[in-house]
C-alpha cells in the first residue's frame, strides 16, 4: 500500500510594472537620508490564509519590504513585518510571508543602488490567489528629491602633441559634456 500525503494546492498570480524618474522616492530601511529609492507600492490581498511567497524577475537588482496594515513613505521602519535582498537568483528578491485573512499588507519593491529605474514582475505563490495592485500609500511627511546637480568635477587633460586641451565636465555622473579649448584661449 503506498500512502500519498496530502499536498495543499498552489496559485500563482503576477505583477508587471517598472520604476521611473517619476515614480516615487522614499528612504529605504537601513539608509541615510542622502540615498533616495524609487519605489512601487502594491497592496497584497489573499483568499486565503497560509505561506506566500514573492518573487522577482528584473534586469535590476530588486529589493522587497513587506508591511502590515500600512506603508508610510516617509517612516519605511513603521510596521515593517519581514523584507529581502537577493534571496533568489540574480540579485532578484524572494520573501516568504504567513499571511492571514482579513489583514491588509504592502509590498514594496524598490532596488539596492538609489535612483535605479527598469521594469520589473513579481510574481506570488500561495494557497490561493494573490490580487496585487499598485497603489499610492499615503505619507505623514512628503519626501522631495535633492538636487541632481550637486557638484562639478573639472578634469584637464593636457596633450602638449596636439597643441590643445580638453576640459571635462560631469554632473553627478548623470550628464557629461567635453569643451575644446585651443592653448590660445588659455
Amino acid at each position: 500500500m503506498i500512502l500519498l500525503e496530502p499536498t495543499t494546492p498552489s496559485s500563482q498570480s503576477s505583477y508587471t510594472g517598472a520604476l521611473s524618474t517619476s515614480s516615487p522616492i522614499f528612504y529605504r530601511p537601513q539608509s541615510t537620508t542622502e540615498d533616495y529609492h524609487y519605489y512601487q507600492a502594491l497592496q497584497v490581498t489573499i483568499t486565503a490564509a497560509g505561506t506566500y511567497v514573492f518573487t522577482s524577475t528584473s534586469g535590476m537588482d530588486t529589493r522587497a519590504y513587506f508591511y502590515r496594515p500600512v506603508f508610510d513613505p516617509s517612516n519605511s521602519t513603521g510596521n515593517l513585518i519581514a523584507d529581502n535582498d537577493d534571496g533568489a537568483d540574480q540579485f532578484q528578491f524572494r520573501l516568504q510571508v504567513n499571511l492571514e485573512l482579513g489583514q491588509t499588507y504592502v509590498l514594496v519593491v524598490t532596488t539596492h543602488e538609489e535612483y535605479v529605474t527598469g521594469s520589473f514582475s513579481v510574481l506570488a505563490t500561495g494557497p490561493a490567489y494573490t490580487n496585487l495592485l499598485a497603489i499610492t500609500p499615503s505619507t505623514s511627511r512628503p519626501i522631495t528629491a535633492r538636487k541632481f546637480l550637486t557638484s562639478i568635477l573639472s578634469i584637464t587633460i593636457v596633450l602638449p602633441l596636439f597643441d590643445f586641451t580638453y576640459r571635462l565636465r560631469t554632473y553627478s555622473s548623470l550628464t557629461f559634456s567635453a569643451t575644446h579649448f585651443n592653448n590660445e584661449c588659455l
